[in-house]
Parts: C-alpha cells; sequence; structure tokens
C-alpha cells in the first residue's frame, strides 16, 4: 500500500466482503475527504455508493 486513500479503499473492500457496512461508510469517508482537486475513481464511487446503500 503506498498511500492512506489506497489502503482505505482496501479496508473498504474487506468491509463490504464482511457486510460490515457502517465500517464500509468511515472508511470512504476518510477516502473523499484525501482527495484534494481531483475526483473519486468510478471504483471509489461505486464503493461509497454500495456503502451507503446498504446502512440505510
Amino acid at each position: 500500500m503506498s498511500s492512506a486513500r489506497e489502503e482505505n479503499v482496501y479496508l473498504a473492500k474487506l468491509a463490504e466482503q464482511a457486510e460490515r457496512y457502517e465500517e464500509m461508510v468511515e472508511f470512504m469517508e476518510k477516502v473523499a475527504k484525501t482527495v484534494d482537486s481531483e475526483e473519486l475513481t468510478v471504483e471509489e464511487r461505486n464503493l461509497l455508493s454500495v456503502a451507503y446503500k446498504n446502512v440505510i
């Protein structure tokens, strides 16, 4: 893992597999906060969407 962003994406994927969606939201919020001027990648947007969809 080279960056905190990549690490949080990885942890979000693990949380998804374990069906721990609240934790998945936390990890993806950290990813969103670390993004400076660039946008989230397609993969990151999908993970964030899945996390919030399953928390509700």
